[in-house]
């Protein structure tokens, strides 16, 4: 095994996972996009590591193969269920989601032209179930203005109470990465935070 350094392990964003090319992909892919990229890692031996691998590894508590991914999204959109899921399946490929948790299961929002629809607590529970997938809070700009610890507390008490067998309290994806903030994160007991990449 070569020394790998937890710098290099690729960690790949995505958000929305449609079913077919409508002309503007600028913020999602196809689902036979996202099949080929992740049949592209398999077949060029990288092994699927989950979020918290990373993490495990980074301290040195864990081994890993010399070629890995890290496969995250970020919104919570259902077609995360219903395009990404069964590929994440069928190819045993391990995800973190970061959801919005005021928008699970809600399928239309009042004044929001073209709004995408958010998977459901019991489509959340399966994915969770399938051993692939775990799933934490996202701060959204609808959070912007609220206490930063109150209210990603309040998410992870949400999603703890109802999702069993996930630890939503592992990691949060907030955009602000200041010593006051990954402190207040730190103190409600969040390990990780996640910021945007772009």
């Amino acid at each position: 095994m070569k020394n790998l350094n937890v710098n290099y392990i690729p960690i790949l964003k995505y958000t929305s996972v449609i079913e077919s090319d409508n002309g503007d992909t600028r913020f999602c892919t196809t689902s036979d996009k996202f099949a080929k990229d992740m049949h592209l890692l398999l077949e060029n031996g990288f092994v699927s590591v989950s979020l918290r691998d990373v993490y495990l590894f980074s301290r040195g508590e864990i081994q890993l193969p010399d070629k890995v991914f890290c496969l995250i999204f970020k919104g919570g959109y259902e077609n995360n269920y219903t395009q990404a899921f069964s590929i994440l399946k069928q190819l045993s490929i391990k995800a973190s989601i970061f959801v919005a948790t005021d928008l699970i299961g809600v399928f239309e929002y009042p004044g929001v032209e073209n709004y995408s629809p958010h998977f459901d607590w019991k489509q959340a529970q399966e994915m969770i179930d399938s051993g692939l997938v775990s799933i934490y809070p996202l701060w959204h700009p609808f959070d912007n203005g609220r206490d930063l610890k109150t209210e990603v507390q309040n998410k992870i008490t949400l999603l703890n109470d109802n999702l069993v067998g996930n630890d939503a309290s592992f990691a949060v994806a907030y955009n602000e990465y200041d010593n006051n903030s990954l402190s207040i994160l730190s103190e409600i007991g969040v390990t990780l935070n996640i910021i945007d990449s772009f």
